[in-house]
């Protein structure tokens, strides 16, 4: 008994190919030649046999007195899909001045021969918005991105102005994408994304003394908790009577 098959990308494909033969083994049937491969990618049509006419298979016999006979046919494929996302759920980081600091995620050490890994973030000042705010896709080569031991890590210096000006980015979301060559897929786990609270400046070590000269001298420290750089413009306010509910100016 043989068994025949021809496959392509297409329908129509697989009427134009020339048929190939299935080889047995222990567990089923496998495409002898290049048809094999094919198969794994499209549609599988079986031929009517000039024997026995049962599609897809050619029945034969030696003896007249017996009759071969098959009662199921499987045709069994493996494939991967060529593209796939896979995106979190929407998070609300609690304020409109929070920002996104950094991100990263586990993937293959040597990501296989043909895929491809990405994350990728948006960012926007309320969950209704975010649906319609555009991706920002990050990967091991990404500037000021870095991976070692399959550990991919995008610094703060990564993430796009749009995403770290403290305005309007309080609903974060991420997304996965893999690709695949059908053979072979990446794989992605541990995804973090982390995003800074902007607190306000602290102020302490607060001194007023008056000069010989009348003028009050105000000396004070003060730190935005958030970066070691930048700048603090104070306001002082004042009053020229010692009383507890004395309006200030």
């Amino acid at each position: 008994m043989d068994a025949l098959g021809r496959a392509d990308d297409y329908f129509e494909g697989a009427l134009g190919r020339g048929w190939g033969f299935f080889r047995r083994n222990r567990v089923g049937w496998l495409f002898r030649d290049y048809e094999r491969q094919r198969a794994f990618h499209g549609r599988v049509r079986y031929r009517r046999s000039s024997l026995y006419r049962v599609s897809g298979i050619s029945l034969s016999t030696a003896d007249t007195a017996t009759t071969p006979s098959l009662d199921d046919v499987t045709i069994g494929y493996n494939v991967y899909p060529a593209n796939q996302t896979l995106a979190s759920s929407v998070f609300d980081s609690g304020d409109s001045t929070n920002v996104v600091g950094g991100l990263s995620w586990t993937e293959d050490v040597s990501l296989p021969s043909g895929t491809y890994t990405a994350l990728s973030v948006r960012a926007s000042s309320s969950a209704v918005f975010l649906s319609t705010t555009d991706w920002y896709e990050f990967t091991s080569t990404t500037t000021d991105c870095s991976k070692a031991s399959g550990i991919v890590s995008c610094s703060l210096f990564a993430i796009p102005a749009g995403m770290k000006d403290g305005s309007g980015d309080e609903w974060v979301q991420y997304r996965i994408t893999e690709s695949s060559n059908g053979v072979s897929t990446p794989t992605i786990s541990d995804v973090a994304l982390t995003y800074v609270v902007n607190a306000p400046p602290e102020i302490q070590n607060v001194t007023a003394a008056q000069q010989s000269d009348g003028t009050v001298l105000i000396t004070y420290e003060t730190r935005d908790p958030d970066t070691t750089s930048g700048t603090v413009t104070p306001r002082v306010c004042y009053s020229f009577v010692s009383v507890l509910h004395q309006r200030w100016g």
